[in-house]
């Protein structure tokens, strides 16, 4: 089989890779996340005009109609610049959810050139990864649903942001049936954001809804299995950026290895150091390969697909925080600090082990589909 990239997917990757190089230095990166939305609208306003904020949305929304192996490209690319625009909240996320959902096109536009921007409130706190538990209900009132509620750990769900919302409009909590997607104007009446940051660095906000008005998108009460899918392609892409992240780590470790010396000689000629680095080696290019094969899952057997996901995200999830610690302890202790970027690659990764579902979440749904 031809695993060699296409001319297409060859520049997507390029761009994207030229972008966080010129964008992302570790400093330039501090200076962004000390922006008032905690990011820079310029750069933005960058990925709008490559293209990139259109990538997931299918083309009959008007998007560009990526397909997995396109996202696996463009988010292994991006994780090394730990770029702290909300790409996957409001670009890769949303565009999994508006896919599967039938939404005007000019709303994929305004998404498209960064004049509207998407946070995802879904998850809450009694829940932990149970995608079902929603205390979060919708009541009719005068035609329109009104949301009544709080929302944890919303990424990027500062005030500028619209919100697509899992709330329950009928059913029991943790029921699948009865539940509902919609959509929450960021100028909404009664909306309470707190916002905070992320163990890697980005903003999260925890959303309170009292009595807010919200538009359904899809059908009532019959929205579990669509934002079940579109948490499947976002595990995915996550993944996929995982994966650009660790291999970045990879290398700067093993450029550090060469340098640094103990006993007049680089600690990289002891047999210890090139036996753990070869093992951090296998468990990238192994997590690399377990991408790949989610990216090439067939989708039309939905239970294997969602089986082969979990396995993927577990899998990743525990070779992430593996790597990440050994490269930290190669590095010895200014491995944790602010300075060096191999903290700050090690911080993204745990929030990505976490996302959605950690290791052992993950793993047990693997187990339980078998």
């Amino acid at each position: 089989m031809n695993f060699d990239l296409s001319e297409e997917q060859t520049l997507l990757q390029a761009s994207i890779q030229r972008f966080v190089r010129d964008k992302y230095e570790l400093e330039q990166r501090f200076e962004y996340l000390r922006q008032e939305a905690g990011f820079s609208a310029d750069n933005y306003s960058a990925l709008a005009e490559l293209g990139l904020l259109l990538l997931p949305f299918s083309e009959d929304k008007g998007g560009l109609g990526a397909d997995p192996v396109d996202i696996m490209v463009a988010c292994d690319a991006i994780g090394p610049g730990l770029i702290a625009e909300p790409f996957f909240a409001s670009s890769i996320f949303t565009g999994a959810l508006f896919n599967r959902l039938p939404v005007d096109e000019t709303l994929v536009d305004s998404v498209g050139i960064g004049e509207t921007r998407f946070a995802i409130a879904f998850a809450e706190r009694k829940a932990r990864y149970t995608l079902d538990f929603i205390e979060t209900k919708a009541r009719p009132k005068d035609g329109v649903f009104h949301l009544d509620g709080t929302k944890t750990l919303v990424l990027n769900g500062d005030a500028s942001a619209d919100l697509l919302v899992l709330a329950r409009t009928s059913a029991d909590t943790m029921d699948q049936a009865g539940l509902s997607l919609f959509h929450v104007k960021a100028s909404a009446a009664g909306i309470d954001r707190q916002m905070y940051r992320t163990t890697d660095g980005n903003m999260a906000a925890e959303i309170t809804f009292r009595d807010t008005p919200g538009t359904v998108l899809g059908r009532e009460g019959e929205a579990f299995e669509v934002f079940e899918e579109a948490v499947a392609d976002a595990t995915f892409a996550l993944c996929a950026e995982a994966v650009g992240i660790l291999q970045a780590m990879f290398d700067k470790t093993l450029d550090y290895v060469k340098e640094r010396k103990q006993f007049g000689v680089p600690i990289g000629s002891f047999q210890v150091i090139q036996h753990r680095m070869s093992d951090c080696y296998m468990a990238v290019e192994s997590c690399r390969s377990m991408v790949l094969k989610a990216a090439l899952a067939d989708r039309s057997d939905r239970d294997a697909w969602l089986k082969t996901i979990a396995g993927v995200k577990a899998f990743v999830s525990e070779k992430s925080l593996h790597v990440g610690h050994e490269c930290i302890q190669f590095h010895g202790g200014m491995g944790v600090t602010n300075e060096l970027i191999i903290s700050h690659y090690h911080k993204r990764l745990m929030t990505i082990s976490t996302l959605f579902g950690d290791a052992r979440t993950h793993l047990e749904r693997y187990e339980m589909a078998a």
